[in-house]
């Protein structure tokens, strides 16, 4: 086994640039997360349109299963919204007002609007991971730093406190799944 990914490719990622954006596959900065999407579906999703909202694909199962007519259980914690107004060109921001972040589930992060809160002393990283934060808590306006280059927590300590309290209320299930992939036989 390689220990340094970066190695075994002269230095390059393997799976393509993140261009922009900081980090890369498995990082919760942006470069690991953000990708865009392609929506077609004639007479129903508008043709051209372009959204930044936040569309995950956590939100595939509710937001498909209100337009196939089923309701999603009650019993449990479903971590996707339903996006339905976003995709069908009803809303421009969607439904999602916040983003959590998590690497192996570990919380890293919170994204409200333009505002991406980073976990301090976060512990768990996929090991081709380079780039692993200050260890400090990182504010990013992604607005205008989309490449989480220039921290702004200490000149935002109200909205610092208001993305820490989203952490603390974030309702997590009675029992963690398995966070590796793998096929059962």
């Amino acid at each position: 086994m390689v220990e340094n990914l970066s190695e075994k490719h002269n230095g390059d990622i393997a799976w393509g640039s993140s261009g922009p954006l900081r980090e890369g596959k498995g990082s919760t900065y942006e470069g690991g997360l953000r990708i865009p999407s392609i929506v077609r579906w004639p007479g129903n999703v508008p043709a051209g349109r372009v959204s930044d909202a936040i569309f995950s694909t956590l939100d595939f199962m509710p937001t498909f299963a209100n337009l196939a007519g089923y309701e999603m259980p009650s019993d449990r914690i479903i971590d996707g919204i339903d996006q339905t107004e976003l995709l069908l060109g009803q809303s421009e921001k969607g439904a999602r007002e916040d983003f959590f972040y998590f690497c192996q589930n570990e919380m890293h992060g919170v994204r409200t609007g333009k505002w991406k809160l980073i976990l301090p002393d976060r512990q768990k990283f996929y090991n081709y991971v380079d780039d692993k934060g200050s260890g400090q808590i990182e504010l990013y306006d992604l607005d205008s730093d989309i490449g989480e280059s220039t921290n702004l927590a200490s000149e935002n300590p109200e909205i610092v406190q208001e993305l820490l309290e989203k952490t603390r209320d974030f309702k997590w299930p009675q029992k963690m799944q398995e966070h590796r992939i793998f096929l059962n036989n």
